[in-house]
């Protein structure tokens, strides 16, 4: 009945089309968005714990995709998929370099493709003198 009701009344049934098209173009412009841009933070000893960035970022499957040297004294890295700078790492430029990874509460997480691809990087980032605080695995949540 519903169904003879929308093909007599082609009207409605474009308009009920209609509304199924902007409430598609409207979800995938708020869902499939990433809710970030991009993040960066200081790092010491710049020159030698940027390659650890270098290296084990590159086993994700992320590339420096951006240098900056500033007038200030900062310099910069960004590294990301298809040249889109997305987790930049800085010298600090004008902080004071004492402040500088004195921060807590932070979490960061990399999208990886595989378990293969976490396990390699864990490895790498070990390898390069990274703490673990707890193997690759499933989390439970107490």
């Amino acid at each position: 009945m519903i169904i003879k009701f929308l093909i007599n009344n082609k009207n409605i049934l474009i308009f009920i089309f209609l509304i199924l098209i902007i409430g598609y173009l409207s979800f995938d412009k708020y869902i499939n968005k990433p809710m970030l841009d991009h993040f960066s933070f200081a790092i010491k000893d710049f020159d030698k714990n940027s390659v650890f960035y270098d290296e084990t970022l590159k086993v994700l499957g992320y590339k420096k995709v951006m240098s900056l040297d500033l007038k200030n004294g900062a310099r910069l890295f960004a590294y990301g998929p298809n040249f889109k700078p997305i987790f930049w790492i800085s010298n600090g430029g004008f902080i004071d370099s004492e402040e500088i990874g004195n921060s807590k509460g932070q979490h960061v997480a990399f999208v990886a493709h595989s378990i293969e691809e976490v396990n390699n990087w864990y490895k790498k980032c070990l390898e390069l003198g990274g703490k673990d605080n707890g193997a690759p695995g499933e989390a439970r949540i107490p």
